[in-house]
């Protein structure tokens, strides 16, 4: 591997920022990295795992806030998103300037979930005929996203089994990507989260059978219906 000086400036840097060893391990992330981001990468130590992600700073439209806009906007609205387990929330945001001095991208760092991304909980399940234990997961999940709706009334916007992740041994979920979180009513994506999740399903179901939709749904949906308050 080539030594990068400027490379092991910038960690040792990042490092100080965040309060982790010198020696934390960053690795890029090469899968479910998604959305429109510069690039993905997980820092560990002995302590703690992170996720760092760099984004534009500059907007893309006029109109559409950047990734950062939307977040300093949720905590100012949303105060109690800041340090809510149920999301992986900003911890820090640092802005990087090019070799001319003007901000360029900006770097946010979060905890990474734990566990895995509901998706391959799926894949993993189905394939392996764990079918009963993986419609109790469906279950588990849809009171999860009812009681995120009990909490904040905010839709995810994208809420899909790959922006959800799993931790099976303490059976806590995750929402990732939340940067559009939303009242329903300004919510850019015209479906509630749970048909947008049920949608997503049905996507799945074309590699695992029309079963997995409808068996899925149905158990989602029960685990929603079942911790759901009325919006007051």
């Amino acid at each position: 591997m080539d030594f990068d000086p400027a490379a092991c400036r910038c960690k040792l840097q990042l490092a100080g920022k965040l309060g982790v060893s010198q020696n934390a391990r960053v690795e890029p992330l090469t899968v479910h990295s998604g959305g429109m981001n510069s690039g993905m990468w997980t820092l560990c130590d002995s302590s703690q795992a992170l996720m760092l992600k760099l984004v534009s700073s500059q907007r893309h439209h006029p109109m559409i806030p950047t990734e950062t806009e939307s977040f300093l906007k949720l905590a100012t609205e949303y105060p109690n998103l800041v340090d809510d387990k149920d999301f992986t929330f900003p911890l820090k945001i640092f802005r990087c300037r090019g070799p001319a001095g003007h901000t360029t991208h900006d770097l946010i760092v979060m905890r990474k979930a734990s566990g895995e991304c509901f998706t391959d909980v799926i894949n993993r399940k189905w394939k392996g005929r764990r079918v009963s234990e993986l419609m109790q997961d469906f279950e588990a999940l849809g009171s999860f996203l009812a009681n995120i709706h009990n909490k904040h009334g905010l839709q995810h916007g994208d809420c899909q089994p790959s922006n959800i992740f799993y931790d099976e041994a303490t059976g806590h979920f995750t929402m990732i990507d939340i940067a559009d979180l939303a009242s329903r009513s300004a919510c850019k994506v015209q479906e509630s989260d749970v048909e947008h999740f049920c949608a997503g399903v049905r996507l799945l179901s074309r590699c695992h059978g029309d079963l997995l939709h409808s068996e899925g749904s149905l158990r989602f949906k029960a685990g929603y219906a079942k911790c759901r308050q009325s919006p007051r």
